[in-house]
């Protein structure tokens, strides 16, 4: 399908080098056509084909003594024979119709009619049963669509009349207005747009229409998968809500737009709706830096899984039999091959920035699809990680945190060592929230002034507060630290040893590391002691923000400290 639809944009694109001769689409649809498809027609021209006798005899039973049985108010027909239609859903049925309408397309290549671009013949960008007609010349617009007609009557294929839609890829009113073709005793006049292939095709914002129509469809799938967890803190693991959004939203979110030449703007409304989702399965804040988003998750920004179809495509492109496909990159390569407007600039743009290898040398040895695939995959992810890592570099809010384990396509361990469970995800946001410097502190509120409050922590009212001041300091927390501290304090020493500890820990930034990320010392631990270490670090965090909540609470009804803790010390590195 995507092939089709390159066709239509690259003879948009030609079109535009020549803005005084209009290019006018007319896409075609024929009313249950998969429905309609005679038996005996299309074994005659499958026949015709020079198909092996014996796969023909395999299509011809088949089909031969189909019945269907119809159920209603609790009873069942008796059989019905099935003289004509393909199966629905049947992996033959789109071959079986391209062979069933195969004599109109060739009709219209043979006699020239269409739209070219030098001498390649473009004008019936078609699979199965989605025609289009593309054309310069009305006149020759209206021989096709006579042709059209007539090669219909004689298949037995009813063609929608008013579902049948004409777009001209012109500015001026006037020349729109004065257009008209006849297909039968119906009339097509010029719309504002038409869908060809689930594509969106119009003169005007046509790239902004179809990534509003991609939004639309994702927000619904979304909500559609909410009942699975697909949210934030009530939900599954991120991991796994990312899983499922890139299996079942992202490919609804960018069908069909590798063959559209997007700008920056444009670009900029995926980046956001992805970047949003992304922050909601890891219940982070809106003010949370996009490299972090990205990296603590492992997840590729929506250029890269752009860049990842446009790579897909040009792989099917250099391995298809198609041969207008194939003089379309050999021309585009000699003569057009800098018009960004084109897929075939844009792909070379996306070869250099990845460091692959150039059109010309993929023609020479074409690599397998499975090579090229995990080429690519492992090039993107590469060159994002280096180019997120650099931007984690300038951010002094994740000094804690080991960016030598960040990278694209691997979780950071705090949502590894977490189970899909609401209890153990609640757990996780809090971490990762401190971990991306977004856990909002009274030092927070006073450096950015918001609600003009003062920096100095309200539980013991003596230091400011700050988020290493709540995770070791605080008086005010000492029973729930002392509690979840020991724990952690146990297991490090059960792997290490004592003297190990008092070496690697006997200082109050060395605790911070192991509490925020222990793969800090990933030279001391191996990836299981991380995970379990980690895990005890999460519920220590969580627990002191909860044990904070509580006495936050009581001090908005009891405007007072607690009796009794205003004595309490803690030194956490003893």
């Amino acid at each position: 399908m995507l092939l089709a639809a390159l066709i239509i944009s690259e003879a948009k694109c030609e079109s535009k080098l020549t803005p005084l001769t209009p290019l006018c689409l007319i896409t075609v649809d024929s009313m249950k056509a998969f429905d309609v498809v005679s038996h005996i027609i299309v074994l005659d021209k499958l026949y015709e084909t020079g198909v092996h006798p014996k796969i023909w005899t395999i299509v011809k039973n088949l089909y031969n003594g189909m019945t269907s049985k119809v159920r209603w108010a609790g009873g069942i027909s008796d059989n019905l024979k099935i003289l004509q239609g393909v199966r629905q859903g049947g992996i033959l049925s789109p071959l079986l119709y391209k062979i069933y309408n195969n004599n109109l397309l060739m009709e219209l290549q043979m006699s020239r009619l269409g739209f070219r671009i030098g001498n390649i013949f473009m004008g019936c960008p078609t699979c199965a049963d989605d025609i289009a007609l593309l054309s310069t010349d009305t006149n020759e617009l209206q021989c096709m669509l006579s042709t059209l007609h007539r090669q219909s009557l004689q298949d037995r294929v009813t063609i929608h009349p008013t579902k049948t839609k004409a777009v001209v890829f012109s500015r001026s009113n006037s020349i729109k207005s004065s257009l008209s073709w006849k297909l039968g005793d119906s009339d097509i006049s010029p719309t504002n747009q038409a869908v060809h292939l689930g594509i969106l095709r119009s003169e005007l914002k046509e790239n902004v229409s179809n990534i509003e129509d991609r939004i639309s469809i994702s927000r619904r799938t979304m909500y559609a998968l909410l009942n699975t967890g697909l949210h934030g803190s009530n939900g599954i693991n991120p991991i796994v809500s990312y899983k499922i959004y890139q299996f079942y939203v992202i490919p609804k979110l960018l069908y069909g737009l590798e063959v559209l030449p997007l700008n920056n703007s444009q670009l900029d409304i995926l980046k956001r709706f992805h970047i949003s989702n992304l922050r909601r399965f890891q219940s982070l804040p809106t003010r949370t830096a996009t490299c972090k988003v990205y990296l603590i998750l492992g997840a590729l920004p929506i250029d890269a899984e752009i860049h990842k179809r446009h790579l897909s495509l040009l792989h099917n492109i250099l391995t298809c039999n198609n041969t207008t496909i194939r003089n379309l990159l050999l021309r585009h390569r000699a003569v057009n091959g800098d018009n960004c407007d084109s897929f075939f600039g844009r792909i070379q743009e996306i070869l250099e920035f990845y460091k692959l290898p150039d059109i010309d040398s993929l023609l020479l040895e074409q690599p397998s699809k499975l090579a090229f695939k995990y080429q690519c995959k492992c090039a993107i992810q590469k060159t994002w990680t280096n180019l997120l890592k650099a931007e984690i570099d300038n951010k002094s809010t994740l000094k804690y945190i080991n960016a030598n384990v960040l990278a694209i396509g691997t979780s950071h361990t705090l949502w590894k060592s977490l189970r899909s469970m609401v209890s153990e995800v609640k757990m996780g946001i809090t971490k990762a929230r401190m971990l991306t410097g977004t856990f909002m502190t009274q030092a927070t509120r006073y450096k950015f002034k918001i609600e003009n409050v003062d920096h100095i922590c309200q539980l013991c009212a003596i230091y400011s507060e700050d988020i290493k001041h709540i995770l070791l300091e605080c008086p005010a927390l000492h029973s729930v630290r002392q509690l979840y501290y020991s724990r952690l304090k146990v297991e490090v020493i059960r792997l290490i040893g004592e003297k190990k500890w008092l070496e690697l820990f006997g200082n109050q930034e060395s605790i911070l590391l192991l509490i925020f990320d222990c793969s800090n010392f990933s030279e001391n631990f191996n990836t299981e002691q991380i995970t379990v270490i980690t895990k005890i670090s999460t519920e220590l965090c969580h627990q002191l923000y909860i044990k904070r909540l509580k006495l936050l609470e009581g001090l908005r009804k009891h405007p007072r400290l607690p009796e009794g803790q205003d004595h309490l010390i803690c030194s956490i590195s003893k």
